[in-house]
């Protein structure tokens, strides 16, 4: 798969361990790393461990794809931006939230990512996302794709579709000024399922209020519209072939990081398991509040959670239902909850547990408010 794919100049490394090891240095030298993981966790977490602990003294160039994944920036609320409930018992795709901005993204296999390291010295005098652009663009001419260019801050289209999104990092570097680099990375959609983004990035929200950003949705076209014949490996090959050809002037040094040398390397792993932790995905949702409205047989509910690292830290209920006391039962358990219990599908049925606890005694619960929660349940587990 690879070797047709990294074409001229390619020399592999065996050794990985050592962060020097990643990026040939020396003058006159340029980097291409070609990543064979698909696991979207474990890529991120080479990309922020290349951009954040290795030394950048020259232009490296990235490539990487992930299996089914959806991926969140750093400031958005997934309960706003995807049908939670419906990612989390999909074994086949994972949710991941990175730490740079920009929007919600759907990815499988058929979408290509590219991250374009660049040291100070090399964009002090050149826009280098403009010189990024250049070998994006030129790339897809050399798959007989044309007419390709950069719209707006961040994405390219061809016409009024958009085929590539990316986002920008500036690292200040050292106190003395040394280090300084930037990081320009995104996503090419070369041939993605897009049946899946109505299945996990349009949930219904309607009363859902949340200080996080929202995603803007565009209208996207995969590459294989313009060129059926065009393949990952074709696009990664002539994004290899461009990035030589704009580094013409330097020796271009192109390595695959296998996997399993890959998980040897203890900041990666590191990186890696934050990644992977309830309180990175969801807990640092910003704070928001979500009012779900339902009219049962017995009455109208107007339900309001107001949630906070993820977790139910209040609420209040609102209804015309004819038994009081058990809306107000409902009331102060949400008001001051003993136990704060996550925003999802378990914390939900813990919710609805401490309320069962809290009416058991009373002489109405076998008849009315076991039903009453039950459908409360069922409810609130499906709309969230």
């Amino acid at each position: 798969m690879f070797n047709r794919a990294l074409g001229r100049s390619f020399r592999r490394y065996s050794t990985m361990t050592d962060p020097n090891k990643f990026i040939v240095p020396g003058k006159g030298v340029a980097n291409i790393l070609v990543q064979e993981s698909n696991d979207v966790l474990l890529n991120l977490a080479t990309e922020e461990y290349l951009y954040e602990h290795c030394e950048i003294d020259n232009p490296v160039m990235f490539l990487w794809r992930n299996q089914r994944c959806v991926i969140i920036g750093k400031h958005q609320n997934p309960w706003k931006e995807l049908a939670v409930e419906k990612v989390n018992n999909d074994d086949d795709i994972v949710l991941a939230r990175r730490k740079s901005g920009g929007g919600c993204v759907y990815q499988d296999l058929g979408n290509a990512v590219f991250s374009f390291f660049t040291p100070v010295k090399d964009f002090q005098t050149s826009d280098y996302k403009t010189k990024n652009n250049e070998i994006l663009i030129k790339s897809l001419e050399a798959c007989g794709i044309y007419g390709a260019e950069a719209s707006g801050r961040n994405d390219m289209v061809i016409g009024d579709r958009k085929i590539s999104g990316s986002a920008y990092k500036i690292n200040l570097g050292k106190a003395d000024g040394s280090g300084k680099k930037a990081l320009h990375h995104g996503t090419m959609l070369v041939d993605v399922d897009f049946s899946f983004l109505n299945d996990y990035l349009t949930p219904s929200k309607k009363k859902l209020e949340s200080k996080g950003v929202n995603s803007v949705r565009s209208r996207v076209m995969n590459l294989s519209e313009v060129n059926p014949n065009i393949t990952y490996d074709m696009w990664m090959e002539s994004m290899i072939n461009e990035f030589h050809n704009k580094h013409e002037d330097k020796d271009v040094f192109t390595k695959v990081i296998p996997e399993e040398q890959i998980r040897q390397v203890d900041k990666i792993m590191e990186i890696y398991e934050g990644l992977n932790k309830w309180e990175w995905k969801y807990g640092t949702t910003p704070d928001f509040t979500h009012s779900i409205e339902h009219k049962f047989t017995w009455a109208l509910m107007d339900i309001n959670f107001h949630v906070r690292k993820g977790l139910i830290n209040s609420g209040k209920v609102y209804s015309d239902c004819l038994y009081p006391e058990f809306i107000d039962k409902i009331n102060g358990v949400l008001e001051s909850p003993k136990d704060k219990v996550p925003y999802d599908k378990t914390g939900i049925r813990q919710f609805c547990n401490i309320l069962r606890e809290e009416l058991k005694e009373d002489e109405y619960y076998n008849d009315i408010y076991q039903h009453n929660i039950d459908e409360i349940e069922e409810l609130l587990v499906k709309e969230i």
